[in-house]
């Protein structure tokens, strides 16, 4: 799932006879499809919050697409591989994209997409670890991530566009890191945890411990959770015997 910036709507992937895109619309809980046909996944909102961008395998080919949030017009080809590909996020002023690819050679490795010029993605972080999960800090000056170099998953922190030190934010595993909007925290899971790190992001970058928020059994896949705008508000998807829900966590910081 992905909350439009603006803090009003998410945008979910729902599982029928294929996969597709949904908005939500938190204030009246109403739920619309975005997308009908193909399968269609991994949603992620432009920073505008007009557009929604999505992940689909389509005539032997992966792609990316987007189209306008309210259906208003056709959807718009990104970027294509012979390789699966999904989003990460944003670059602050909107004009890069961070994506991930899974090749056999090096496994996942992150990438990036201008939207400027000829849209080509180039390499940003490509080893022979599982890099993925991408978030741009919202100054723009970094990039974080989750990696398998230890051996395990942890999130680490990337200067970007680079060249630059990497720094490991987890400590215990980690993977999927969110960024607050002040860019003084990252958040991060790791099984039923929910931590935060504080973050220092002007040089020299520094990375304080991490702090449990809150646990709990939740969704555990991809992008799987997302943050509100002010920070004090977390949405995740609840499963159980029940159909699968949205559950939003408040007042975290009094679980610590």
């Amino acid at each position: 799932m992905n909350l439009s910036p603006d803090g009003r709507r998410l945008a979910l992937t729902i599982e029928g006879p294929s996969w597709n895109v949904w908005i939500l619309e938190l204030a009246r809980g109403t739920l619309t499809p975005l997308t009908l046909e193909h399968d269609n996944r991994d949603p992620m909102w432009t920073r505008d919050s007009k557009r929604v961008m999505y992940a689909s395998f389509r005539n032997g080919r992966y792609g990316l697409y987007w189209k306008p949030a309210d259906g208003s017009g056709p959807e718009e080809l990104l970027t294509s591989s012979e390789y699966p590909v999904f989003p990460g996020n944003w670059s602050p002023d909107g004009r890069v994209l961070a994506i991930n690819i899974n090749r056999p050679e090096t496994q996942d490795d992150l990438l990036l997409l201008s939207l400027h010029g000829e849209r080509k993605p180039r390499p940003f972080v490509n080893t022979k670890f599982n890099e993925a999960m991408a978030a741009f800090s919202p100054d723009g000056r970094s990039i974080a991530y989750d990696s398998t170099a230890s051996g395990r998953e942890e999130v680490y922190v990337h200067a970007y566009p680079g060249p630059g030190a990497r720094v490991q934010v987890s400590t215990e595993g980690g993977r999927r890191p969110v960024w607050a909007s002040n860019g003084r925290e990252l958040y991060y899971r790791n099984g039923d945890m929910m931590l935060a790190v504080a973050i220092e992001t002007k040089p020299p970058f520094i990375a304080g411990s991490p702090r449990v928020l809150f646990e709990g059994r939740y969704w555990n896949s991809g992008h799987d959770y997302d943050v509100s705008p002010a920070g004090d508000r977390f949405y995740l998807i609840q499963e159980g015997p029940a159909p699968t829900e949205i559950r939003v966590i408040q007042n975290w910081w009094g679980k610590e």
